[in-house]
């Protein structure tokens, strides 16, 4: 809280520095053959010029197209698992990556291709997604440690 507190301080007194930078700059002329008398200075930035109040509606709409509700369902994602801790070496079995593969297919609610050909190769285990009559859909590769899927044909 005080470490709060303290750095809403410090933010008000830099904030009150560059204001007044600002308006002493401001206060002072411009040097001779910067603006000259011809030329008037230009238009004030509305709203129907890109001012403050549409770069508010933009970045409002931004954030809802995406932004903070996409952030938000991450989270509530997160959370429902949050028990559970990733080791540094996931220490992956034929087995588990057949297992994984199984869930992938049937979170992404695909229930008729199987995975086949699933063998060890060392530090990769390689496997096939294929359809119920065996045809190859797709194979992988997963890393035994990491957990990174590549696709290999």
């Amino acid at each position: 809280m005080r470490n709060w507190l303290l750095g809403g301080v410090a933010t008000a007194i830099i904030a009150s520095g560059g204001l007044a930078l600002t308006q002493s700059a401001a206060s002072q002329p411009a040097p001779a053959g910067t603006l000259s008398e011809d030329r008037a200075p230009p238009p004030s930035a509305g709203p129907e010029r890109g001012g403050p109040d549409e770069r508010m509606h933009e970045r409002e709409m931004a954030m809802r197209e995406g932004g903070w509700h996409q952030r938000g369902r991450m989270l509530r994602r997160l959370r429902q698992f949050g028990l559970i801790y990733p080791a540094q070496d996931r220490n992956l079995s034929a087995g588990d990556v057949q297992k994984i593969a199984e869930a992938f297919l049937l979170w992404n609610g695909n229930h008729t291709w199987k995975v086949v050909n699933v063998q060890d190769q060392g530090e990769r285990i390689a496997f096939t997604f294929a359809t119920q009559d065996g045809g190859a859909i797709a194979s992988f590769t997963i890393d035994r440690h990491t957990g990174r899927v590549e696709r290999t044909g």
